[in-house]
Parts: structure tokens; C-alpha cells; sequence
């Protein structure tokens, strides 16, 4: 196993670095705390943390203890917490906030990072007991959370050898695929099912692993860690292409907005400017995988034309894991790999079906074997011409504007379609200062309101008539209610926002 490099603190995080033998040690004291509680074998153990080097002890001590692990979002709702415990009936609940234990049963045993910290003091393990408890191949590791195919929440059981599978696969591609993985920088919630097959694959292959807890501060922490590769998901991309442009010096970002302009003219990019964006990403990233949903071609084009070559992935977590990927010996920009050999993945009436089961995702597999995603059938908008129209594609290609933070395009059974936008306050606030205007003064809500509308015109004219966006709202305070309506894969909830919205999307859009 490798060596665990986390951020560990209180307000101040440093990091820390823990060897493969301490890591294992204390994932094994900690354990031993979990079998004196006398939980029993099999029994539901709830996670709500943040990505942290805490969070990746527990799972293991609850590996190490036989006991199922069931992580759940640190944006959840308190009803979809209930949701969870209902079902699961867990044992007891972990968290790494006080304010997560509100949204625990009174009556639910809580521990928290102290008593876990406590009980990796010691020195003295009884290998006796836990051997009594090791878990067999068939016994279930973990239970993820999903939308299922008919949108309400399930939890799909995990085996052992379920993990034990796909982190092989994956493994597998990454090492015959001449990527340099000697470092690994885990961020995203292991409520996630990629990057936790991601970071168990690290493991396996030795890399070094860095936990960092959350995004906030991912280009601080890229650049402190200098990672190798890491997975993410499109909203985060978008959000770290954002991110470059707001600390980008006036120099460099006016080479930026340039190269972006003439980026199809000129056919490459410029040595300075791919030096100065590969430092912001700590300077050896060689491997960006994005994964859950398909992302936007275009903006995996332009970190790949960066200078961090960037990989789509297609992960099912009602199929268990990471399905197919892109590595840099087999890649194809605009489709989401080749499937992994585990898999028997076919096309069948434009749906894709894995090991013969429908997946609900509309999708295409070319000459070549690699693997496409037009989007999810439920969520295609219906227009009141007849038109079928793929949503996701538009609101990607909308959220690569780093002025635009969330976006959900609507239509169905209307006569077009139109938006719901959501800003990136950062930048709005850069742009405005850059121009000396006030945020509450006229002129700088045209002016914002102006580079909105030019980022729709920019995609319309790509589009045809019927996938144009011909109106749309700018929600100032972005989406009310935003975690609950947010998925686990960081996507609007359509029906949900649409029932909230309904009085506006009536009387404004249409």
C-alpha cells in the first residue's frame, strides 16, 4: 500500500504524511473500537463527512471489522437522511461536523473524530478478534445512494469482490496505459462512487494518496501536492477552468480570452501560457478524469490543450462502478473510453445496455469500440413540435462560461426552450471591478446581463432552431434550495427545480 498524505487540522489545514504500516495499524485499532462497541457483523455503519483522511480511516477500520460502510452526501437534507436510516437501519453514525449530528435519530450512537483519533493511540491489536470478523467475498462493503432509473433514491449494495473487480479493471487500464501514477489527489465526498474506485485503485498501485477535504481550495491544494492524476466531475472542471481565469494575471488572462477566440485559427497553443496554466494545477498532472456524467468535449479539449490532457469516463453506480475511460495509449475527445473487459457493454434502439440490462443512458459505440453518451432518455425535453432535444450537452456547454455557475434548459412540451441561470459571484464581482462599475448599479447589470446573453448566442449559433435557447432568467441569488435540489453527481434535480420555479418558468419564460 502506499503512503496516505492528508490535510489534517482544525481552521488551518497542514499536511501530514502517514506511512502504509501506520495507516494500517490505526485503521485496525480503530476496529477494535467499532468490535467493543459490539456492533454486529454485516451492520450498517452512516458516514456524512467531508472527504478527509478521517473518512478513508473509517471505511477501512469498518472494512477491517466486517461492518458495511453507507456514505452519505454532506449536502443532504435531514428528510433524506431519515430516507436512509429508515432503510438501513444503521448501527451508529459518523460524522466530522457537530452540525451533521442534527440530522442524525436522537437515539443513533454517534462517533466523531475525537473518539476516532483516541482510539488509534494505543498499540495493541486483537488480530484474534478481527480475523473472527473478516468479511467474505460476497459480503456486502458498502450500500451507494443513486436516482434510479424512475428518479426516486435507492441504495445499491456492494460486494467485496464488486470493489475488488472494478478497482482491478480500472487498475488494469491505468497501468498499461503509460500514465505516470505515482501521485494521487482525492477530494470528492466518497459518497461518489468513481473517485472512491479511483482512490482504492491509487492504493493498489501504489501511488502516494493525498486527501484534501472538499474543493474550495483545490487549486491551492494541486498545487501544494503536485498530483499525477486525479478524477472529478464536470461541474468541478468547469468550476477550476473559472477558477483560472479569475487568478490569472491581467497578462495571461488577456492570452487566455486571445487563444480562446483564435484557438481553431492558430491550431496550437502558446509554450508560456500552457507553463503558466500546468503550474496552477501543481505542474505534473498528467491525467485528469472526469467521470459520473459526460462533460463537455470542448472544455476537456481546452484543459488537454493546457497541458493537462484531460479523460471522460462513464460510471454507473447501479452497475457498479466505472464502466469505460479514456487513458492517454486509447483516447478519444467527445466519447467516454473504451468499456473495461469486465463489462459486455452494446447499443441496442440508441440505448446503452450493460451485461444485457438497459441503463437508461442514450449512447453510441463507433468503429473503433469507444463508447458515446447523448444523455439520459428520461431527462430528453420533447418539444410541442414533435422535436426530441438532449438537454445536458446545452447546459454543459453553458457552464464552461465561468461566468455561469448552474444551468437547467427547459422545454418539454413547450413551444422552445429556454434557462434557468445561475451566476459565478466570484467572477461577476472580478468583471465588475475590472470595469469599476458597482454591483447593485445599472450599468453593471447590463453589463452582466450582456455577457450572459452573448455566451447563449455563442452556443445558438451551433445549434439548430429548435435547440436554441431563445429565452431565459438570470436567478440572482442562484438556485434556491440548492442542496436539495442538487444530485450526488453535483446535476440539478430537473422536477424539482421546475415544481419551485413553476410560477416564474409560467409567467416569465413562457
Amino acid at each position: 500500500m502506499s503512503k496516505v498524505v492528508s490535510k489534517i487540522g482544525g481552521k488551518h489545514y497542514d499536511w501530514r504524511e502517514v506511512t502504509a504500516a501506520d495507516f494500517i495499524l490505526n485503521a485496525k485499532l480503530a476496529a477494535c473500537l467499532l468490535v467493543r462497541k459490539k456492533f454486529k457483523p454485516g451492520a450498517k455503519v452512516l458516514i456524512i463527512a467531508h472527504s478527509s483522511y478521517w473518512v478513508l480511516l473509517m471505511e477501512f477500520a469498518c472494512l477491517y471489522a466486517g461492518l458495511t460502510v453507507v456514505p452519505i452526501y454532506e449536502t443532504a437534507s435531514k428528510r433524506q437522511v431519515k430516507s436512509v436510516v429508515d432503510q438501513v437501519n444503521p448501527c451508529c453514525g459518523f460524522i466530522d461536523s457537530v452540525r451533521y449530528e442534527s440530522l442524525l435519530p436522537k437515539d443513533l450512537e454517534v462517533i466523531g473524530v475525537q473518539e476516532l483519533v483516541e482510539s488509534t493511540h494505543g498499540t495493541r491489536v486483537n488480530e484474534k478478534k478481527l480475523a473472527e470478523r473478516r468479511p467474505s467475498n460476497t459480503d456486502v462493503a458498502a450500500m451507494v445512494w443513486t436516482a434510479g432509473m424512475d428518479g426516486k433514491r435507492v441504495g445499491i449494495e456492494y460486494t467485496h469482490e464488486d470493489f475488488l473487480k472494478n478497482v482491478d479493471t480500472v487498475s488494469a487500464r491505468l497501468k498499461g496505459s503509460g500514465l505516470n501514477v505515482d501521485r494521487y489527489l482525492s477530494f470528492l465526498s466518497f459518497a461518489h462512487i468513481s473517485p472512491r474506485i479511483f482512490l482504492y485503485a491509487a492504493i493498489s498501485l501504489g501511488a502516494r494518496v493525498g486527501v484534501s477535504p472538499g474543493v474550495r481550495h483545490l487549486l491551492k491544494d494541486l498545487a501544494d501536492f503536485k498530483p499525477t492524476f486525479i478524477v472529478s466531475v464536470p461541474r468541478v472542471f468547469d468550476s477550476l477552468y473559472a477558477q483560472i481565469l479569475d487568478s490569472a494575471p491581467n497578462h495571461l488572462l488577456s492570452l487566455l480570452i486571445k487563444w480562446q477566440i483564435h484557438r481553431v485559427t492558430i491550431g496550437k497553443t502558446s509554450p508560456r501560457l500552457t507553463r503558466k496554466v500546468k503550474q496552477m494545477f501543481g505542474g505534473c498532472l498528467e491525467g485528469v478524469f472526469s467521470s459520473a456524467i459526460k462533460a463537455d468535449s470542448r472544455l476537456l479539449q481546452t484543459f488537454t490543450d493546457f497541458g493537462v490532457p484531460a479523460f471522460d469516463c462513464y460510471t454507473s453506480t447501479e452497475f457498479k462502478g466505472v464502466i469505460s475511460m479514456n487513458v492517454p495509449k486509447q483516447n478519444k475527445i467527445g466519447t467516454v473510453g473504451v468499456p473495461l473487459e469486465q463489462f459486455q457493454v452494446a447499443v441496442e434502439d440508441g440505448e446503452i445496455l450493460i451485461d444485457g440490462a438497459k441503463t437508461g443512458d442514450l449512447g453510441a459505440i463507433d468503429s473503433d469500440g469507444f463508447l458515446s453518451i447523448n444523455g439520459r432518455e428520461k431527462d430528453v425535453i420533447i418539444l410541442r413540435n414533435g422535436r426530441s432535444v438532449l438537454p445536458e450537452p446545452l447546459q454543459q456547454a453553458l457552464a464552461t462560461d465561468p461566468m455561469i455557475e448552474d444551468v437547467l434548459v427547459i422545454g418539454e412540451n413547450r413551444p422552445y426552450l429556454a434557462a434557468l441561470i445561475s451566476l459565478n459571484n466570484q467572477h461577476k464581482r472580478k468583471v465588475l471591478d475590472d470595469c469599476g462599475l458597482d454591483e447593485d448599479s445599472i450599468e453593471g447589470a447590463v453589463l452582466i446581463d450582456r455577457l450572459v446573453e452573448k455566451a447563449i448566442e455563442k452556443l445558438n449559433r451551433l445549434n439548430s432552431k429548435d435547440e436554441s435557447i431563445l429565452k431565459y432568467v438570470i436567478l440572482e441569488d442562484g438556485f434556491a434550495k440548492k442542496d436539495e435540489f442538487m444530485t450526488g453527481s453535483l446535476l440539478l434535480k430537473r422536477d424539482a427545480v421546475c415544481k419551485f420555479y413553476k410560477q416564474l418558468i409560467n409567467e416569465v419564460l413562457y
